[in-house]
């Protein structure tokens, strides 16, 4: 599959602003409950192209006798909600991985010609790397989220709980904003779903290559000058 057709599959999903309501149901889904783990089975290996009604109804087939089992007291607190309130917790997921494997493709795009080599996987997935870049003795571990402060203070705790920035390599924070006029602002397709922008991307490409990220971090990324290293500061 071309980037191209996978703008044309993500054009073909229809988002829904009735999911925002339904945030109580964020428990941690670990092994077999995991959505990611089937998520990257369903596309990445099989690149089976599932809608989010499909992906909901799989989802549910294969785990919901397990996942009201493990999870019986959250089921019962929510009570008939309990599916609205999962399926909102599928629809971020399904729409985050989706955001996170277009990434990746444009990854390929922008890199290959450097010759790095782009790699995404469940084993990644788990010691929290999204998406990791890979030239020689060169490796860039991508950290995909939202730039607001709620998913900034998530991602240090993760970091000072040492569940994060295990995996060999440079750790570089990549994150997307919502709203428009920053460097960092997802592109929107036909029916609002967003995606990186090539200009972000080169934009990383170019700070990789000039040695910058081998500096501390900024915890934000500037409108206009885009991701900030101490060397810079």
């Amino acid at each position: 599959m071309t980037i191209n057709e996978l703008e044309r599959f993500l054009e073909t999903l229809t988002l829904s602003e009735k999911h925002r309501a339904f945030k109580g149901f964020e428990v941690d889904l670990k092994g077999n409950l995991n959505p990611t783990r089937l998520l990257n089975e369903i596309f990445w290996a099989k690149q089976e192209w599932l809608n989010i009604e499909e992906f909901f109804e799989r989802y549910v087939r294969l785990c919901y006798r397990d996942l009201k089992r493990e999870f019986a007291k959250e089921s019962a607190a929510l009570g008939v909600k309990f599916g609205s309130h999962l399926a909102a917790r599928l629809y971020r997921t399904q729409i985050g991985f989706l955001t996170e494997y277009h990434c990746a493709m444009l990854c390929e795009e922008v890199f290959a010609p450097e010759g790095f080599a782009v790699r995404r996987s469940p084993d990644l997935d788990r010691v929290g790397v999204d998406i990791q870049l890979v030239r020689a003795a060169e490796c860039y571990n991508l950290h995909i989220f939202v730039d607001s402060p709620r998913a900034w203070k998530f991602r240090r705790e993760k970091r000072l709980e040492k569940s994060s920035n295990q995996e060999q390599g440079t750790h570089i924070d990549f994150p997307y904003q919502v709203r428009s006029g920053c460097i960092h602002s997802l592109r929107l397709l036909s029916n609002g779903f967003g995606v990186y922008r090539r200009e972000y991307v080169e934009h990383l490409k170019c700070k990789i290559l000039s040695g910058q990220c081998s500096g501390i971090q900024a915890e934000s990324v500037d409108c206009k000058r885009g991701l900030i290293f101490s060397k810079e500061i």
